[in-house]
């Protein structure tokens, strides 16, 4: 009996840690013509992290290990149709569940680079732990595969405040064509974005923290 009691309260200390963890704070993504609300919950998991990200209709929920690099992704979006999970499994990835309103089953082979579904939660580690590194991704409005890289450029000014300048882009050649950058405050934290999100003639994105 005492060794579950035991059992009972150290679970409920784990729990309590946890729940301790969990952080909520909310970005405005703003464009030309529309300012849409971002809203993060992030917490800490057994053996992780954990990252909710809702965007309108749309729920991804992100595992990742202590080193903030994805363990595992599911994407929700009743409005769209979409309820996607995309695991790792020997250097291969698998995406089941539905897509459009369209039943989605792929395979890709991993290119052996670090996978980090949601860049801006764990550039900030990420450079701070590696320097600058090569990633892949799946673009969640279509699950296009991309080779991604990130460059520590120093500090700069955005939006009145001194930032360090994340440069994202694309890797090898593709990199001329496009990049975005994201800021991070004297903690590594990702506190804003700038980049144009389509193609040519497309309005700048500009993404910050409000909370």
């Amino acid at each position: 009996m005492k060794t579950l009691l035991i059992t009972i309260l150290l679970s409920a200390v784990t729990l309590s840690a946890y729940a301790k963890a969990e952080q909520t704070i909310y970005y405005h993504s703003v464009t030309k013509s529309d300012t849409t609300r971002i809203k993060w919950i992030e917490s800490e998991t057994e053996n992780g992290r954990r990252v909710t990200i809702t965007i309108g209709s749309q729920v991804t929920v992100i595992e990742s290990d202590r080193n903030y690099v994805t363990t595992g992704c599911h994407i929700t979006d009743r409005a769209a149709g979409t309820d996607v999970t995309i695991s790792l499994s020997s250097g291969k990835y698998i995406l089941r569940g539905t897509f459009r309103n369209k039943v989605c089953h792929l395979e890709r082979q991993s290119a052996g680079r670090l996978w980090v579904q949601n860049i801006s939660y764990s550039v900030g580690h990420l450079v701070h732990w590696k320097g600058n590194f090569e990633y892949e991704c799946f673009r969640p409005d279509n699950l296009e595969f991309s080779e991604m890289q990130a460059s520590d450029k120093g500090m700069t000014s955005f939006r009145g405040e001194r930032v360090r300048d994340i440069k994202i882009s694309p890797s090898g050649l593709k990199a001329a064509f496009w990049s975005c950058h994201y800021y991070l405050d004297d903690d590594w934290r990702y506190v804003a974005y700038r980049g144009v999100n389509g193609g040519p003639g497309t309005s700048e994105t500009i993404m910050y923290r409000v909370q």
